[in-house]
């Protein structure tokens, strides 16, 4: 199993073949040469090299529709990335994906059948090759050092992006009878938006390079996260013109509540207040949408009449005081687990532009294959490895109720993806009960099974698929750290003895290691930037 792969900050000592340096010409270093001197690496310290954090433990009470069959159905949570709603037909395709995939489940569960769809800032295309939230950090920084005119530039061009976007995806036939109410009402929420933030930044321009400009302050993290909210507004609007499906917007800044981490690279959820406001939320949004109807009923469940497509602001929160944050660079994958813990969601699919999570990276491994299925620890693992695919903590959410999270390819519908879930022998020694055993024991078989069939018919499009599921592959991935140099240290007085002098190996601890493990962290901020 990858698990079994050593962290980063051991590479030099695993190529050397060696967990420890032993020196036996101790007689040299003021030892007694004939009792081997057995060091334990400074590698080790936790304070210079922490390892990842290992991974909670599957819920032993796993709130999901197969555990408890005779619970109302649950919502599947759909997440789109910025590339996936960069342009107005591809907003156009995820409107009709999540109809089609809505439609799908309503077979299965009645007209009760929900979704909530996650989705990012709208992100380049070749029409318009500028991410939004780069634009918006821009506009940030350009306040802080007074450039009054670059930002209102910027602004400008925002509000240029979104509005030409609503235009070619509301208006016209495809818009339908709605698409220019639609369309004129998104302008004027933008417009709106666009002069509160004119005020903000005025605001942060005023006070200069100070505390409200920088980053992860409450000030640039309000005007950061309008990119969500307007890409969350323009596929509701989408839904319901083009499709007629019953679609609304939540910020998750009114429900999700977060505290930074204490080094301040990411978030804790909390969930008790996160799932308080939900409720509040629901109730506040069901009872309007009765008195839009005009219907006299009394209050019910705060979820039970939601719409049906609920579209989620990606990325932003807010603090246990109320301001308003992020969940950090690349966190909307993040976002859409926490919304799937939250509502008990039976499954989460992170829509991308790849097929899924490959054993290596398949642009420097040619003999790569996309993985059938993934536990949770080896997900986790690739991910603080360096996958590209998943942000570090992705499945922390979906661990803690055992949901299953898949990565599907949003461009070519026809790749299975990879599916990650809970590990059948962790869900056993979780003692897992309402049948979650089974349940997963079934999911581990069913996945064999498909990777079996796949492997003896082959792939339609020649594909090449893992045909490792649940926990038969002994190997199930490589992750790779570039640009490492092997030092090889060289002397006559290594000669007759095999000996690594101390001071070297105290060198090689202190300076180059730890060096590379910080510069690998700030070449991969550097390439999500």
């Amino acid at each position: 199993m990858f698990r079994s792969l050593p962290v980063p900050a051991d590479a030099l000592e695993c190529i050397l073949g060696i967990e420890r340096v032993t020196i036996r010409g101790g007689d040299e270093c003021g030892l007694d040469p004939a009792e081997p001197f057995s060091s334990p690496s400074i590698l080790d310290d936790p304070n210079l090299n922490p390892p990842p954090p290992p991974p909670p433990p599957p819920s032993p009470h796993l709130n999901s529709p197969t555990n408890n069959p005779s619970s109302p159905p649950q919502k599947q949570v759909h997440k789109f990335g910025g590339t996936c709603v960069s342009s107005a037909d591809r907003i156009a395709s995820a409107a009709e994906l999540m109809v089609s995939q809505l439609a799908r489940r309503e077979k299965d569960q009645g007209p009760a059948a929900s979704a909530a769809v996650v989705v990012s800032a709208m992100g380049a295309h070749p029409s318009s090759p500028v991410k939004v939230t780069d634009l918006l950090l821009a506009v940030v920084a350009k306040a802080a050092s007074r450039d009054a005119r670059g930002f209102s530039d910027d602004l400008a061009a925002l509000r240029a992006k979104h509005a030409e976007t609503a235009d070619e995806l509301l208006l016209g036939s495809e818009g339908g009878s709605s698409g220019r109410a639609e369309r004129d009402a998104f302008v004027a929420s933008v417009d709106a938006d666009i002069e509160d933030l004119r005020a903000v930044l005025q605001a942060i321009s005023i006070a200069g390079g100070s505390g409200p400009s920088t980053s992860g302050s409450a000030f640039a993290d309000y005007v950061v996260g309008h990119g969500e909210l307007w890409s969350a507004r323009l596929l509701a609007a989408a839904l319901r013109a083009r499709c007629g499906a019953d679609a609304g917007v939540l910020d998750a800044r009114e429900v999700l509540v977060v505290t930074p981490t204490p080094d301040g690279t990411s978030v804790d959820v909390e969930y008790g207040p996160s799932e308080a406001a939900l409720d509040a939320w629901g109730a506040k949004e069901a009872a309007a949408r009765r008195q839009g109807a005009g219907s006299g009923e009394g209050q019910s469940q705060p979820r039970s009449r939601l719409p049906r497509l609920v579209v989620v602001t990606g990325f932003v929160a807010r603090t246990a005081d109320g301001q308003p944050t992020t969940l950090r660079r690349n966190g909307s994958d993040y976002s859409a687990t926490i919304v799937g813990a939250l509502l008990k969601a039976s499954s989460i699919v992170i829509w991308t532009d790849v097929d899924g999570v490959f054993s290596a990276d398949p642009r420097k491994v040619a003999e790569a294959v996309c993985l059938e299925s993934l536990s949770y620890a080896e997900a986790w693992e690739l991910a603080y490895f360096g996958a590209s695919v998943l942000h570090p903590r992705t499945t922390q959410p979906a661990m803690r109720d055992g949901i299953p999270v898949s990565i599907r390819n949003f461009f070519d519908l026809s790749a299975p993806g990879t599916v990650i879930r809970a590990d059948p022998l962790d869900l056993g020694a979780a003692g897992g009960g309402g049948g979650g055993d089974a349940s997963a024991s079934a999911a581990a078989s069913a996945a064999a099974a498909a990777a079996k069939k796949a492997a003896a018919g082959g792939n339609k499009k020649g594909k090449k698929r893992s045909t490792a599921a649940g926990g038969d592959g002994m190997v199930k991935g490589f992750a790779t750290i570039d640009d490492v140099a092997l030092i090889n240290v060289e002397g006559t007085g290594m000669v007759r003895e095999e000996v690594f002098y101390l001071p070297y190996f105290f060198f090689l601890s202190f300076f180059l290691l730890p060096a590379t493990s910080r510069e690998r962290r700030r070449r991969r901020r550097r390439q999500r930037r």
